[in-house]
């Protein structure tokens, strides 16, 4: 049974028609499959692309300087420090490409910056806390880094640029990977990009590519909220299977502290707030000797969980402060407080859901985080109010800034008619697909299917099938929390046990027959 946030959606209920029948038998799998497919892909190639994905050996546009360039430093023993984000797609790409150079009898520095020292990305704050070094690569942040790396190329370090996010009009002046800046592999995560650079190596200069190195792809892929399809799907297929297999001591830790299926949810929603929390509330280092197997990984892995049912409270203060903060009917809020940098991001998400409006939630010195609804993009309404802003940058749906001092105001102004302009509250309402089906259809050949389709995740929903007609006999608690419930309804002939998360709804149910998604 589906939770609250589906309530307020827009449904189109979904049929086999003479298309998805005929491509049905093409494929060996049920129309009703064919129908959710056809949904999502235009055409029998797109769908056998999808179903059957591989790993392009193809390299991003700019890999080949690039990689040709690392190999120099490497074979000159160049002092190489690689530096990345702070959240799990930053960690997990210095993870990976660590542990690959050392695998190939390289050691190099690494360095994470703080989230409230020294802020997002390649900062001048950060800069005047590196070691002493010949070249720097970046990891999943440089993009737009124009001044600072001036300022590392007159001090004689090198830089080289790893990237997925969107790039600004200039671009640094070094070597730079960014499937942004081409055609190809643009829905790749910072650890995607990193991975393609490190087969790459592999395949042509004789480096060992580390088994663990898919499952740090599959982790930042993930919980970087990366669309699930093409070279996405097989990365994160594969790396559930490495996961799940894996002999890593910092992977093994984890799995202990946080066990649950194998799959994207689990991943997402308990495995990434985890690595996060350490950065949304102080330094992100523990989270990164973890994933790099040093110190005491059981340790790490506890004081983890504990890190993120802190930031559970935090967010949960913040969210709460922020709805009392809301002036106006604006088409997009904006509001700022005194409040924990690291979890303005998810307070502004869960603001953006409830009103179903592009959300920004600001600290005291006026930075934080954006999320868009709907098919508005952020960084666009960004751009067109940069001037009142220190710096900025992100994607369509999530986005970070600084708004300049005393322009607050204007700021909010400027965005807001922007908004008014751009966004189509229609289009806020998500639309959910959902399979009308008899309960004969339901059978185990078709769950067995369903786990042709996983993968799922951003732009791969799991399918929502509707049960017409069934007869309502009793709910059961769950556990003690009282938000989890156990439904029981049945047919004529069948009986279906449903979970469900909302009291609300079971509160609603009484004798009689329903139609249950």
């Amino acid at each position: 049974m589906l939770p609250s946030l589906y309530y307020d959606a827009r449904w189109k209920a979904l049929e086999p028609d003479e298309k998805s029948l005929e491509m049905a038998n093409n494929f060996g799998l049920s129309p009703f499959l064919l129908a959710h497919l056809c949904t999502h892909h235009k055409n029998e190639e797109e769908i056998r692309n999808f179903l059957y994905p591989t790993v392009s050996e193809k390299e991003i546009s700019g890999t080949k300087e690039f990689a040709l360039r690392f190999k120099e430093a490497l074979d000159e023993n160049k002092r190489i420090l690689l530096f990345g984000d702070y959240d799990v797609d930053g960690l997990s790409s210095i993870a990976l490409m660590t542990l690959f150079l050392r695998e190939n009898g390289f050691d190099p520095l690494y360095y994470v910056p703080s989230r409230y020292g020294e802020g997002y990305g390649l900062t001048m704050e950060a800069l005047e806390n590196l070691p002493d070094i010949d070249l720097l690569v970046t990891f999943d942040c440089g993009i737009t880094a124009v001044q600072e790396v001036e300022t590392l190329k007159k001090k004689g370090v090198e830089v080289l640029i790893t990237d997925h996010h969107q790039p600004g009009e200039t671009l640094p002046d070094c070597p730079i990977i960014n499937p942004q800046l081409g055609e190809e592999f643009r829905e790749l995560a910072g650890v995607g990009v990193a991975y393609k650079l490190a087969s790459f190596l592999s395949r042509n200069y004789g480096y060992t590519l580390p088994q663990d190195s898919i499952v740090f792809a599959m982790l930042g892929t993930v919980c970087d909220l990366m669309p699930l399809l093409g070279e996405n799907r097989i990365l994160v297929q594969k790396g559930l299977e490495g996961y799940e297999k894996t002999s890593h001591r910092g992977l093994l830790a984890l799995r202990r502290v946080a066990p649950g299926p194998l799959s994207t949810e689990h991943i997402g929603f308990r495995i990434g707030p985890m690595i996060n929390a350490a950065g949304r509330l102080g330094e992100a280092g523990e989270a990164l000797n973890l994933l790099l197997g040093e110190g005491d990984s059981l340790q790490l892995s506890l004081r983890l969980n504990e890190y993120n049912i802190q930031r559970k409270e935090e967010e949960k203060r913040v969210v709460e402060e922020a709805l009392g903060e809301i002036e106006g009917d604006h088409p997009l809020i904006v509001v700022s407080g005194d409040w924990k940098k690291g979890v303005l991001g998810l307070a502004a998400s869960r603001i953006a859901e409830r009103y179903r409006k592009p959300a920004i939630v600001l600290d005291m010195n006026l930075s934080g985080s954006c999320r868009s609804v709907g098919n508005f993009s952020i960084i666009n309404a960004l751009e067109d109010s940069s001037m009142f802003l220190k710096h900025f940058g992100g994607h369509v749906m999530a986005a970070g800034l600084e708004v300049k001092k005393q322009q607050l105001e204007n700021f909010k102004n400027r965005i807001f008619s922007y908004t008014k302009e751009h966004l189509d509250f229609l289009q806020t309402r998500k639309i959910y697909n959902y399979l009308p089906m008899e309960p004969k259809d339901i059978h185990l050949e078709l769950l067995d299917e369903l786990g042709v389709l996983s993968p799922y995740g951003i732009k791969n929903p799991q399918l929502i099938f509707e049960l017409k007609n069934l007869e309502f006999i009793e709910t059961n608690e769950l556990g003690k929390s009282g938000r989890a419930f156990k439904c029981l309804f049945k047919s004529k002939d069948r009986r279906f046990e449903f979970i469900c998360f909302s009291p609300q709804l079971v509160s609603f149910l009484d004798r009689g027959h329903y139609d249950v998604l």
